[in-house]
């Protein structure tokens, strides 16, 4: 069935997050709750897929997946905007809009090896990653379901390279010093942190680990280099995962979160939401700091449950 819905998203979680990082769609989906933006399920994805390992093996795989993707979308709702809560996933989908809607070659030959999964591509599609979807709403209406400032958080954004790059596609305001991220943690109230590096790579994607963490270890020298800092905000799960496994593996007590739990926390959200069970590097400290009243109150008592 098709749906048709004015501003409704349907949410793209891919497969990090999905098996990894739930607290990133838990917290994502309690945001657009809040926000009052209408959600559609129900569409069959696949891995996205990968935008730069998968690609350079096959890019008429690449593309084809990619397009199955969206026609999965399309089957359900020809009106909602796809809503990718990974950066990587994002540049998936919306290079493959791009090279979709300008080459009706490609177009015609994706839409004939979809044949047998019932699916075809047709008419426009809209791709946008969840901080850009934040970042396209009136600030009144990203203010207003604030329960909690987070005044007095420093935070240092890092955006990585899929939510800038290819800038011709993802148009950021700035590729080497994007400040969007930081507009949005200053409306939750909390203090962004300028330092170099926020538009660097993380080196996951790699494949290698070893490069990885040397890279990693770069970014995070000139973030701690800013002085006191609470938190990394990150858009990106792999980015997410280089943080962690650098920082465990130096002893550094430094948090990472992701943009759409910091709204989360701003907005009100229960622990089980904000899903710290899933941070290797604590995030208690911080929940400590922001959770309200009610919401601690609900933490203490589930702690003491567990004591007894």
């Amino acid at each position: 069935m098709t749906i048709m819905a004015d501003g409704a998203v349907i949410l793209f979680p891919g497969c990090l997050i999905s098996t990894r990082y739930p607290q990133v769609e838990a917290t994502a989906r309690f945001v657009l709750q809040k926000l009052g933006t209408p959600m559609i399920d129900g569409a069959k994805f696949v891995c996205c897929p990968d935008p730069v390992m998968y690609r350079s093996h096959s890019k008429n795989l690449w593309l084809t997946i990619a397009g199955r993707n969206l026609a999965s979308a399309q089957k359900i709702s020809k009106e909602a905007e796809i809503v990718p809560l990974c950066s990587g996933c994002n540049t998936t989908l919306s290079e493959a809009v791009h090279i979709l809607s300008n080459d009706d070659d490609a177009k015609l030959a994706v839409n004939k090896r979809l044949e047998k999964d019932g699916l075809k591509l047709e008419g426009e599609v809209s791709v946008r990653h969840f901080i850009r979807y934040l970042e396209s709403l009136p600030e009144d209406r990203l203010k207003s379901p604030i329960k909690q400032s987070l005044e007095g958080l420093r935070v240092a954004c890092f955006y990585g390279c899929h939510l800038l790059k290819p800038s011709a596609i993802m148009k950021p305001d700035s590729v080497r010093y994007p400040q969007f991220m930081e507009r949005l943690v200053r409306l939750l109230g909390a203090t962004p942190l300028n330092y170099d590096s926020k538009a660097s790579c993380c080196g996951k994607g790699s494949l290698d680990d070893e490069v990885a963490l040397d890279m990693t270890k770069t970014i995070v020298e000139r973030i701690m280099a800013c002085g006191a800092i609470d938190a990394i905000a990150c858009a990106c799960p792999f980015c997410f995962s280089a943080f962690e496994s650098y920082l465990v593996q130096e002893k550094i007590g430094l948090p990472v979160l992701f943009i759409s739990q910091l709204f989360a926390l701003a907005y009100g959200a229960p622990p089980e939401i904000l899903g710290k069970g899933f941070h290797r590097v604590k995030i208690d400290g911080i929940l400590d700091r922001y959770l309200r009243g009610e919401e601690k109150k609900r933490e203490e008592g589930t702690r003491e449950g567990v004591k007894g």
